[in-house]
């Protein structure tokens, strides 16, 4: 990344603005803003990090499609060294495909998806390597969708834990005390904490609707 932001800066315009779709933030744009400072000394270039959460655990031009961005939620995270002027156009584009915008701190972005984005991905990996490989056959809707994300490239998803360890041990840590504490109410037989615990989750999960469903 570092080679490829070094030589993208060098080549920039006064006018242009460089941002990525990265889903870590903290990182990126630290390491953006050095490379600014550091090796190009000027004080006119302008890097606003972007996500746009949208998309699947596909790759490729074979992936894409017209709509992927349609009422989608894009994060833009600039700094005190963004430009407002900059951070209009950068979101305009975003609006202009579609996305709704949401402007956070990079490190409060990244507190964020790792709750939503990174630990999913974690369970979904975890959840796919603890079922016997001979009782996929049995597996259904439940565990096909459960699951899907663990198609997603390892390379890619090792960075992107690397870049965010920090918070997804935290997010990781406040689901394991949530799962100790079911394994609990299952052996000490709480049924009705269980049964409290359920319809807690199929209340909050109701109210949100995806675009799919």
């Amino acid at each position: 990344m570092k080679y490829t932001t070094t030589w993208s800066l060098t080549l920039m315009k006064r006018s242009a603005i460089l941002t990525d779709v990265g889903s870590t933030k903290g990182y990126i744009v630290s390491q953006i803003n050095k490379e600014i400072k550091d090796k190009c000394g000027r004080n006119d270039l302008n890097f606003i990090g972007a996500h746009p959460l949208a998309g699947s655990e596909q790759r490729g031009i074979e992936s894409a499609r017209p709509d992927l961005f349609e009422d989608s939620v894009c994060i833009l995270t600039p700094t005190n060294l963004s430009s407002k002027r900059c951070v209009e156009k950068i979101a305009n584009m975003w609006k202009a495909l579609g996305a709704k915008i949401s402007i956070l701190k990079p490190h409060v972005h990244d507190e964020i998806v790792a709750f939503t984005s990174h630990l999913p991905h974690l369970i979904a990996s975890e959840l796919t390597n603890v079922v016997d490989e001979k009782h996929w056959k049995f597996g259904a809707n439940g565990l096909r969708d459960t699951t899907r994300i663990a198609s997603g490239d390892p390379k890619l998803w090792l960075s992107i834990w690397k870049q965010n360890r920090v918070k997804i041990i935290e997010a990781l840590q406040c689901f394991s005390e949530e799962t100790k504490s079911m394994l609990r109410d299952m052996e000490e037989e709480n049924d009705n904490e269980i049964l409290n615990r359920l319809k807690k989750a199929k209340a909050l999960r109701d109210k949100k609707k995806w675009k799919e469903e």
